[in-house]
């Protein structure tokens, strides 16, 4: 693993992270008590378009969020692929084989991410033809980062 680059990664990730949880906080309303994941995860026009409602003095806040996420997709991502690549080295057989698999999901969780955050774009602008895109999106980037982040801590619990 290349050491400057893990640490550019990890403290672009945090910071990032920190701020898009700030900006987030400002889109917790009743209703919506999980911010913009709300959003990604409407699953419908109906659902969509109430947490939009909701935010109608902060959409401001929504897309600026959402254009740091671009930004923020870049580094978690690289970040994560990185360390599930470098904690399969340490294991042997299919556990090593499904760190290789994971750490290119983390990339694959990525580009959902941006297909994501698009759809999200385009529901702030009123079109939601793409509110179940972003959700099939959504769902399958939360389960490809939280088993790369099992696989990462098991690996790590296992050394």
């Amino acid at each position: 693993m290349r050491v400057p680059v893990f640490w550019a990664l990890l403290i672009g990730t945090v910071a990032l992270s920190f701020y898009l949880t700030a900006q987030g906080k400002q889109l917790i309303r009743a209703g919506t008590p999980g911010a913009i994941v709300d959003l990604e995860l409407a699953w419908t026009k109906t659902a969509a378009q109430s947490v939009i409602a909701k935010w109608a003095n902060v959409l401001h806040v929504a897309r600026r969020s959402i254009y740091v996420d671009f930004v923020f997709i870049v580094f978690y991502s690289l970040l994560l692929r990185m360390v599930c690549a470098a904690a399969s080295q340490h294991l042997n057989g299919g556990w090593q084989r499904a760190g290789e698999l994971l750490a290119w999901g983390m990339l694959v969780a990525g580009v959902l991410d941006v297909i994501e955050n698009i759809g999200m774009l385009m529901m702030l602008n009123g079109n939601f033809a793409p509110v179940l895109i972003v959700s099939i999106a959504a769902a399958v980037k939360f389960l490809l980062l939280a088993a790369g982040v099992v696989y990462i801590l098991a690996a790590h619990v296992a050394r």
